[in-house]
C-alpha cells in the first residue's frame, strides 16, 4: 500500500522495471491506460490494479476513467 493524497492506496497489482530515474522516489511519472507509472529509488513501479479505500479494486484503466484528475504527473506518493 501507499498514500496519496492524505488516503491509503492498495495496490494489488504492479510490474517494477529497473532503470536510472532522476526524480525523488513516489513521484508519478506517468499515466496511461494500462498503469500508473511511479518512480523508485532503483526504478520504475507500473501499479496496474489499485484499490482506493471504500471502493472494489479496480484496474488502472477503470480508476483513470472513473477518477480522471485524481492522479497527477509529477505529484508524489507518500509510503
Amino acid at each position: 500500500y501507499t498514500f496519496y493524497q492524505n488516503q491509503t492506496i492498495r495496490i494489488w497489482q504492479a510490474d517494477y522495471q529497473i532503470l536510472p530515474v532522476e526524480v525523488e522516489p513516489g513521484t508519478i511519472l506517468g499515466i496511461d491506460t494500462n498503469s500508473i507509472d511511479v518512480a523508485t529509488q532503483d526504478g520504475i513501479i507500473k501499479m496496474t490494479v489499485l484499490q482506493l479505500p471504500g471502493k472494489k479494486i479496480a484496474s488502472c484503466r477503470d480508476l483513470i476513467n472513473g477518477y480522471p484528475n485524481f492522479f497527477e504527473v509529477g505529484k508524489r506518493l507518500n509510503g
